[in-house]
């Protein structure tokens, strides 16, 4: 199923049966079958029926608006963002500058092209890109976005415009040591602003924080708040089986389908886990990969063991994977296929 609903999709990927792919979307529309079915929230629905049993006190779809600023919040590079405001932004322009152009030449005959004409084109573009960010994302992702471009444009600007008064300042100093008042300035340099442009890309690894999620902003497939120590109990209460017997947890990982392999490993997708077949036995896992966020847990039913790993950075993945390697077994890392 599509997760581009804010888009109006409807769409799958593949015929039904054909084919495997992760779905988002997939987890929200079976939330809200559970949610009609059993006549209430899907939140109160997972606390009566999981967290509270289980001791998992600090886990909820939706929290209050207190505890916001007690979650952790997630991170990701400084490009992202910016990125994700000026791909679309550069796209629509160079599109409009391209159909500006052919109007220009084969619709009003004119041979000289002129800077000005594309005034319409550089004003539609940061439109278009906002409206396209908006409807993807949301409203706050498009002012996150928009917020982090507008600072590192500005910052480039002043940036170039101070190169450009010191070249000024020593230029002169060069010729008489004199500053005369109403000395003509040299106009902004494109080699300056190039130089700045090029050094800012330095630092567009820069981690920069995520807003804070809204505590009532439910979401099946990513809005879940817990802990490593509420996962855990998680992961031991699968192991058991006491939560919802051995009958049903032998289901969800046999009942399975094989998604691929790499000759030593074969990798499934059973009834919300995926699993890894390999000559030393079989485990379930989970991860998360949103946006500034990266987390594991993975469950070895054989040796009764299991790891719980979230991280709040994108380049988590790799800490992730070194923990859960040592945990289950250092001469065999256990890595996501």
């Amino acid at each position: 199923l599509s997760d581009r609903v804010r888009l109006g999709s409807r769409s799958v990927g593949f015929e039904p049966g054909s084919a495997f792919s992760y779905s988002g979307m997939g987890y929200v529309y079976l939330a809200d079958v559970m949610s009609e079915v059993e006549g209430m929230s899907f939140d109160r629905l997972m606390r009566q029926r999981v967290f509270q049993p289980l001791g998992m006190s600090s886990s909820g779809y939706i929290i209050p608006e207190a505890l916001v600023s007690e979650v952790a919040r997630g991170h990701h590079a400084l490009w992202v963002p910016i990125l994700a405001f000026a791909g679309p932004m550069v796209a629509i322009f160079l599109v409009l500058a391209i159909a500006t152009i052919l109007v220009v030449r084969l619709g009003f005959h004119r041979l000289r092209f002129e800077p000005f004409d594309l005034v319409p084109a550089a004003a539609a573009a940061p439109i278009g890109a906002g409206l396209f960010l908006y409807y993807l994302q949301g409203g706050w992702a498009l002012l996150f976005c928009l917020g982090y471009f507008m600072v590192w444009i500005a910052g480039v600007a002043v940036l170039a415009a101070l190169l450009q008064y010191l070249r000024f300042i020593f230029d002169r100093g060069r010729y008489d040591g004199v500053i005369s008042r109403g000395a003509r300035r040299a106009p902004l340099s494109p080699l300056s602003f190039g130089i700045v442009f090029l050094a800012s890309l330095l630092f567009m690894t820069w981690q920069v924080p995520l807003p804070a999620r809204d505590g009532h902003d439910f979401n099946a497939a990513l809005s879940l708040r817990s802990s490593a120590h509420d996962l855990g109990l998680f992961v031991s209460a699968f192991i058991d089986g006491g939560l919802i017997g051995p009958s049903a947890r032998a289901r969800i990982v046999d009942e399975r389908i094989e998604i691929g392999g790499d000759g030593r490993d074969v990798y499934g997708w059973g009834l919300g886990f995926g699993t890894r077949e390999r000559p030393d036995g079989l485990t379930i896992w989970h991860s998360t990969a949103n946006i500034g966020l990266r987390g594991l847990m993975v469950i070895d039913p054989a040796r009764r063991s299991g790891i719980v790993v979230l991280t709040n950075s994108d380049s988590g993945k790799v800490l992730m994977h070194e923990v859960a390697g040592h945990v289950l077994g250092p001469e065999t890392p256990w890595q996501l296929p």
